[in-house]
C-alpha cells in the first residue's frame, strides 16, 4: 500500500514538473538565449558573415544561413495610386526542415534534395495581389559564399553585400518583372534570438534608397526598411517527428506549431517587430516585442500577445486547401516601464510560400506609453510572416 502510494505520488509529481516546464519553456529558453545582451546600436561582422561555411565541408552547412531584405517605400501619391506597398526579398542556404513551413512540393519540382536545396525568393505586395517568385536552388552550386566576408552571390551575381551600417541589396526575378538595387543605412537592431551554436536571428532597422524596376517601371525611391540575418545549426532531421505528430495534432484539433513575425516602418522612421512561436496546448516559447518609438530609444518586451480578431479563408494553392489567413488583430505588450499596442489590418491578399505558411503586408495603429506619461500614438506600414500547422 505504502510503496504504491510512493508511485503514484512520484508520478503526481513528474507530471507537475513536466507541466510546469511545458507552460514555462520561454523562460528557460531565456535562460541560454543572449539577445537581450546584445547591441541595439551595431551589429558585429560575426554575426552579419555566414556562420556556417566551412572550408573542407564539401560545399555543405549543417544548418541555414538566411539574408532577408524587407523594403516600405514612401510614395507621394495617393494611397489607391501606389504601384506597390512592400518588397520582400532573400536567400537561404537550406531548408527550414519542416514540409508545410518548406515547400516540398516545389523542391520536387526541382529534382533538388533537401540536403541540396537553398531558397531565393522575392516577392511583391501589392493591393489587388500578391507577386511571389519563390525558387529552390542548388546551393553547393549556384550559391556562393566567402569566409569572412559578407558576400552573397547567386549565380556569380553579388545578392548581398556590407558591413554595418551600410548593406547593398541587388535582385532581379524575372518572373515577378522585379530588380531591385538598394542601399540600407541601419540605425539600430531587433534581436528576436542568440542561442549560441544553435540558433540566432537579427533585424537591423534601415533607412532605404536606390532603385526599383516593376512591370517594365523604373522608380527611384526612398523608404524604410529592415536588414535581417538569421541562422540555424541542426543536429538531426526533425521532418519525420513533426509529421508524425502532425497527424496526432489533427486527430485532437489543436495546433502543432504555431509562429506570427512582424516587421513595423512607423511613420516612415522608426522600426518595431513582433515574433510569437509556440506549440500545442499553449506552449510559448517566443513572445517578443522591440520598438525604437517614439525617442529612438530601445524597449524590449517579453510578455507580447496577440489577440485575432477577424480570418479570412483562403484558398492555399500550395496545398489545395483552406487556409484561415488574419484579417485583423491586435497586438499587446507590455512591462514595468510601459505599453505597446497596435491593431493592425491586412492590406493584400497573402503569399502563399507553403501549405502552412503565408507571408502579407498590412496597415495598423497603435501607441506607445511610458509609465506616468501619455499615450503616443502612431501609423504605421508592415510586413508579416504566420504559420499555423
Amino acid at each position: 500500500m505504502i510503496t504504491s502510494l510512493i508511485y503514484i505520488s512520484t508520478a503526481f509529481v513528474g507530471i507537475a514538473v513536466l507541466v510546469l516546464l511545458y507552460f514555462n519553456l520561454d523562460r528557460i529558453v531565456n535562460i541560454f538565449d543572449h539577445s537581450s545582451k546584445r547591441d541595439r546600436w551595431w551589429v558585429k561582422p560575426i554575426y552579419e558573415n555566414p556562420v556556417y561555411l566551412r572550408k573542407g565541408y564539401n560545399n555543405r552547412w549543417p544548418g541555414w544561413d538566411g539574408w532577408y531584405a524587407l523594403f516600405v517605400p514612401e510614395w507621394k501619391v495617393e494611397a489607391n495610386a501606389k504601384p506597390f506597398n512592400i518588397i520582400r526579398v532573400s536567400i537561404m542556404t537550406g531548408l527550414y526542415g519542416v514540409n508545410g513551413i518548406d515547400n516540398y512540393g516545389r523542391l520536387k519540382a526541382a529534382s533538388l534534395k533537401r540536403s541540396d536545396a537553398g531558397e531565393y525568393l522575392g516577392m511583391v505586395q501589392t493591393e489587388p495581389m500578391a507577386y511571389l517568385d519563390q525558387k529552390y536552388i542548388n546551393k553547393n552550386s549556384e550559391i556562393k559564399l566567402v569566409n569572412d566576408v559578407l558576400d552573397v552571390r547567386v549565380r556569380n551575381s553579388s545578392l548581398v553585400t556590407g558591413k554595418w551600417p551600410h548593406y547593398q541589396v541587388s535582385v532581379e526575378k524575372d518572373e515577378i518583372s522585379l530588380a531591385v538595387n538598394l542601399k540600407y543605412t541601419a540605425h539600430n537592431v531587433a534581436w528576436w534570438a542568440n542561442i549560441k551554436s544553435v540558433f540566432s536571428y537579427w533585424a537591423a532597422f534601415s533607412n532605404v534608397e536606390g532603385t526599383v524596376r516593376f512591370e517594365g517601371k523604373r522608380y527611384d525611391l526612398k523608404g524604410f526598411g529592415s536588414f535581417e540575418h538569421g541562422w540555424n545549426r541542426f543536429f538531426f532531421q526533425f521532418n519525420g517527428i513533426v509529421q508524425f505528430a502532425h497527424l496526432f495534432s489533427k486527430m485532437f484539433r489543436v495546433r502543432l506549431v504555431y509562429y506570427h513575425y512582424e516587421i513595423l516602418s512607423i511613420q516612415n522612421k522608426f522600426g518595431a517587430g513582433t515574433m510569437l512561436a509556440g506549440g500545442p496546448f499553449g506552449m510559448n516559447i517566443r513572445k517578443r516585442c522591440e520598438t525604437f518609438f517614439p525617442n529612438n530609444e530601445s524597449h524590449a518586451f517579453d510578455d507580447t500577445k496577440i489577440n485575432y480578431l477577424e480570418y479570412k479563408h483562403i484558398l492555399n494553392p500550395e496545398s489545395n486547401k483552406e487556409f484561415n489567413a488574419p484579417k485583423k488583430w491586435e497586438v499587446f505588450s507590455s512591462n514595468e516601464d510601459g505599453e505597446f499596442k497596435y491593431v493592425a489590418e491586412a492590406s493584400s491578399p497573402p503569399s502563399f510560400i507553403a501549405a502552412n505558411m503565408i507571408y502579407f503586408d498590412f496597415k495598423c495603429s497603435g501607441y506607445y506609453k511610458s509609465v506616468d506619461k501619455e499615450s503616443v500614438p502612431f501609423e504605421a506600414t508592415g510586413y508579416g510572416e504566420y504559420v499555423f500547422m
